[in-house]
């Protein structure tokens, strides 16, 4: 055999190597979308994925004796500069949407892109509580849909009681209002406090409180304005409370 043939011979049996590796890599290739219970009041859906991805769309749904409340984007898509989009269809169904900035993708990895909360729901009776995801459409830079597992979420009423809460977070007071309203809350002991209004799409418009706070109940007051200071439109706003690792939100609507 010449030496010409001995050559062509290897590249081929390399190219043909080269193509069964990047099969299996194929084949092997994870895509997973877990929700995990991250508080007595909040769940977040985590992704961990081998495959570049570029866009998102899901449905986050929930069962039991709980409603959804809020949503807001998780820490991995915020640092990334995605742009996130829900719409809370009812008390049940948040659809969202997650979108990459132009010509870029998350690489492989694993965190957090969407944290929900939700509120107990007194209209409702059962044993345990689901939070399950549907609808679910991974992209990648082709425009191609990726292919992926799920993990939902399911506790009993008993768990999810056995904790309670230290922050109760009180509905505001006048709901609907305009253009002001009173948010109270109440805390059983001391904690680093953050109360913060959201756009129902999940966009921050206002911190009002940012601090250690000491036990007692406290009444803070907003004046319908983000935070440069201007009107907000009218329309359904989230209030948030987080005391150290407690959750609790509240609907809010402001009318014209």
């Amino acid at each position: 055999m010449t030496t010409s043939a001995k050559n062509r011979i290897q590249r081929q049996a390399s190219a043909t190597m080269t193509a069964v590796l990047l099969t299996l890599s194929v084949a092997n290739a994870e895509n997973k979308l877990t929700v995990v219970k991250t508080s007595s009041n909040e769940v977040a859906v985590e992704l961990t994925n081998s495959d570049a991805v570029t866009g998102m769309q899901f449905s986050i749904n929930v069962r039991g004796g709980i409603k959804l409340v809020g949503f807001e984007n998780g820490e991995r898509m915020s640092n990334a500069g995605w742009q996130g989009y829900s719409y809370l269809k009812n008390d049940s169904t948040l659809n969202v949407v997650l979108l990459a900035p132009y010509r870029s993708s998350i690489s492989g990895g694993k965190g957090v892109i969407a944290k929900v909360s939700y509120t107990p729901d007194a209209s409702k009776s059962s044993s345990a509580n689901r939070v399950f995801l549907s609808n679910v459409v991974l992209g990648d830079p082709q425009a191609q849909s990726l292919s992926f597992s799920q993990i939902d979420l399911e506790w009993s009423v008993e768990n999810n009681n056995a904790t309670s809460a230290f922050a109760t977070l009180a509905q505001n007071y006048p709901n609907p209002f305009n253009p002001s309203t009173t948010l109270a809350y109440r805390l059983d002991r001391s904690a680093n406090v953050k109360l913060v209004v959201y756009d129902i799409a999940g966009r921050e418009v206002k911190t009002l409180v940012n601090k250690y706070q000491f036990q007692g109940q406290y009444n803070i007051r907003w004046e319908s304005t983000d935070e440069a200071g201007l009107r907000v439109p009218s329309g359904t706003y989230i209030v948030r409370l987080q005391a150290d690792d407690e959750i609790a939100a509240k609907k809010m609507i402001l009318t014209k």
